[in-house]
Formats: structure tokens, sequence, C-alpha cells
């Protein structure tokens, strides 16, 4: 990626798992604005980076809270919504992948809304998690670019989930992240770039 958007970095899952590791990163944001479908990738990463001997954790961020569900079978636990409003400690909200040896924070059972007020605890509470592991993965769903200002940080990667390029919010959410000069995303798709014929630009343009 360059300003315009020239070719898009390594987007498979591996490759993208590669460029984690190698770039010493602390924190990962994804961006799935397909919704559910592409937060599917992100599992993926998370228990590539798992098998790959990373510490790592995902904290579900989507407002559906799917992602979490899939990893954990189960739909009523405390998550990050209740660590927000310190209703309950660390200890109470990391949960550990069934598939995996990957921790995960799902969205827990209290109001997202009401959660979302005490967002300036976020920062905090995502630091302290990269104090005690390798990687720490945000899928923020949907997010807006305001909401995604809260996840960012020295040591992010910015990552762009995407399951069909032609999909016209995938397009207006990369236009979004440039003009608002956030970090320069990576691609996640389920394919390598060369078969998917994939470019930040492609999707920039579109929007």
């Amino acid at each position: 990626l360059d300003r315009c958007g020239a070719q898009a970095r390594e987007a498979g899952i591996a490759n993208v798992a590669d460029r984690l590791m190698a770039s010493g990163a602390a924190r990962a944001v994804v961006v799935s604005p397909e919704g559910d479908e592409a937060s599917a990738l992100t599992i993926l990463l998370v228990r590539e980076l798992a098998d790959r001997g990373v510490r790592v954790i995902l904290v579900d961020m989507t407002g559906s809270g799917e992602i979490s569900r899939s990893m954990l079978d189960d739909s009523a636990l405390p998550g990050i919504t209740n660590l927000l409003v310190s209703e309950k400690h660390f200890s109470d909200v990391i949960h550990l992948d069934h598939y995996s040896q990957a921790g995960i924070i799902p969205l827990g059972n209290h109001d997202p809304a009401k959660a979302m007020q005490a967002v300036g605890r976020l920062p905090m509470i995502l630091t302290a998690l990269q104090s005690a592991y390798d990687l720490v993965v945000v899928d923020s769903g949907l997010a807006t670019i305001p909401e995604l200002k809260h996840l960012l940080a020295d040591g992010t990667e910015l990552i762009l989930g995407v399951v069909d390029p032609d999909d016209p919010d995938v397009a207006i959410t990369a236009k979004a992240v440039y003009d608002a000069r956030l970090l320069e995303p990576n691609l996640l798709t389920p394919f390598e770039p060369e078969a998917l014929r994939l470019d930040a630009g492609r999707l920039v343009r579109r929007a």
C-alpha cells in the first residue's frame, strides 16, 4: 500500500500472521466491514498465531459477539463490556478458546451501548493485556473511524478483513481509513492476493 493504495500487502491468513510476528506488533486491530462473515477470518488468524506458539488473546468488540460465541460455545460469559463498567475483573473475563491455546475476552453480557460510555477505560485495559500477552488482537467489527481511534496506539497494526472485495461496505471503509490518515492497513483475506487480484487502490477508488 502507498498513499494512493498500491499493491496490497500479503493478505492470506498465514502471511498476515508472518507479518505480525515479524513486526513485533503488540496489538492488532481488525476492522470487518462485512460483519461476522469477515470476522471469521480473525478467528482463523488468532488460531494460526496460537498454533505457532504466540501468546495471543482476542478481544471481541464486534457488537454481535458471534466470534466469541463460536470460539467458546457459550453466549452468556462475561467479557469486555463487563470489564469496561468495572463489573468484573480480568480473571473473570479471560477465557480459553475451545479449539486452540488462544485466550479470548468475549463481548460479555452487559449492555454494549452503556458499556461504551466507559470507552475511555479501553486504552488502559488493552495496555494491561499487552503486558501479559505477546499480541492482543481486537476485532472491532463495523467500527467507525472515531471508534477506531480509541483502539490504535504505538505498536499497533491495523487490519482490514475482506471476504468479498466487491462489497460496497469494504470500499467505503477502506476510503474512510485512508481519508482519516489512520495506520496503513494490512488486508486479511481467505485467499492470497494474487488469486484475489485485490489492491487497496481499487477499494478506495470504488468508494
